[in-house]
């Protein structure tokens, strides 16, 4: 809704606030993408097509002489958001996107909510990011994976089910806590 309804009065005028509207849109898509790949996981259903689809895609890059550069880029910025989610984590510093009349309790659910929500944003993209760096370090397309991927690996690990219940209730976390921003986010 941010990138459609532009609550924040964002100045389509400047580049850098164009950017954040087309980043808010692609995020809810991406969040869209999360939320399928992880009930199909959980349900045992798994997309081949979309996965395919993916390695295809990695794979025709992988043969171009540049191929092997563009997937390492795109794997470290990829694991730079992680990293980037990993430090909303420890410092909260989302937390400054609130009004101060935010009652205390809110405030508190938002912290806790926020800080489960973007570490298990952090474990996910890390995941693909790694996926996508081996895959060019190894010029092996099949090693290239998305969401549905990362999820399937964690379940495949040992106490799979309870890593992918985590990493799903810091994605559920991360919907409360957009809730939170969704009612009490300062406005410019």
């Amino acid at each position: 809704m941010q990138g459609i309804t532009n609550p924040d009065n964002l100045d389509i005028t400047k580049p850098n606030e164009v950017i954040l509207r087309v980043f808010y849109f692609g995020s809810a898509i991406v969040y869209t993408s999360v939320t399928y790949a992880a009930v199909k996981v959980l349900l045992g259903r798994s997309d081949n097509s979309s996965s395919q689809d993916s390695k295809q895609m990695s794979s025709s890059i992988l043969q171009e002489e540049w191929g092997v550069v563009l997937i390492g880029i795109i794997s470290l910025i990829i694991m730079l958001f992680a990293l980037i989610q990993f430090k909303h984590t420890i410092k909260g510093d989302f937390m400054d996107k609130f009004v101060n009349s935010m009652p205390g309790t809110k405030k508190h659910l938002a912290n806790g909510f926020g800080r489960a929500g973007f570490a298990g944003r952090g474990v996910i993209y890390f995941m693909v990011g790694g996926f996508f760096m081996h895959a060019a370090m190894t010029y092996d397309s099949n090693k290239a994976g998305g969401m549905s991927e990362a999820l399937q690996t964690l379940l495949e690990q040992p106490f799979g089910p309870y890593l992918v219940a985590l990493v799903g209730v810091g994605m559920f976390s991360f919907g409360v806590f957009c809730g939170f921003e969704g009612r009490y986010r300062k406005t410019s």
